[in-house]
Order: structure tokens, then C-alpha cells, then sequence
């Protein structure tokens, strides 16, 4: 697989400091890229992830990482090649919206319980 996180060190902190490890273990998987502080898997798909088997074996994995509370997201090798500027920038993007979901979680407060109701 290229490898776009090598080219995003270059080009500067496109992802706000966000590191992630290649190649790693979750699980009887391995997935691509992992943020562990973040729980964000990316994985990057060749031309063999378009076959109707390969796409079930696909969505079962990323069931199983979203149950285990992993956000996934899956990039086309074919759009690392052709278009890596706009592949660092949808994972920016993506990145973004996780950190802004996960900062509205932290600061919604939890409803009040009421006791003796129910």
C-alpha cells in the first residue's frame, strides 16, 4: 500500500498531531493504519477489495472494529495515486469531525437520574 502519512510528515502537520501506526494487530485483523489515542482505523483498498467476497469479508471486518469502538475509514489505493491531495484532506476532514464528535460527547452533561420515579 503507498503510504500517504509518509508524505503528510513532509508537507507538515497536515493531521494535527494525530500519529498513526502501520500494520497493526486488532483482533484476528490487521488493519492498515491505527490512532490508538484517537480509535481510528484507516484502511486503504486495492483493486482486489471490488469483488463482491472480498467487499462482504470488508464490511464484516469493519463491523467488528466499530463494535470493539473503532471508527473506520476506507480509502481507494486508486485515489493515493491519482488524487493524494484531496486523500490527505478528506483524512484531515475525517480526523475533524471525530475530535469534534468526541469533544460534544465530553461536554454534554449526563441527564440527571431521578430517584423514586419509574
Amino acid at each position: 500500500h503507498p503510504q500517504p502519512f509518509s508524505f503528510a510528515k513532509e508537507k507538515g502537520d497536515v493531521f494535527g498531531g494525530v500519529k498513526f501506526r502501520r500494520q497493526v494487530n486488532i483482533g484476528q485483523y490487521i488493519v492498515d493504519f491505527l490512532c490508538k489515542e484517537q480509535k481510528v482505523v484507516i484502511e486503504i483498498d486495492g483493486g482486489i477489495h471490488d469483488t463482491e467476497e472480498q467487499r462482504e469479508h470488508d464490511q464484516t471486518r469493519t463491523v467488528f472494529l466499530e463494535e470493539h469502538g473503532y471508527t473506520v475509514l476506507r480509502i481507494k489505493n486508486d485515489n493515493i495515486h491519482n488524487n493524494l491531495q484531496d486523500v490527505l484532506q478528506a483524512i484531515h476532514n475525517f480526523l475533524s469531525s471525530i475530535k469534534k464528535t468526541k469533544q460534544q460527547t465530553k461536554t454534554v452533561p449526563s441527564p440527571l437520574r431521578r430517584r423514586g420515579l419509574g
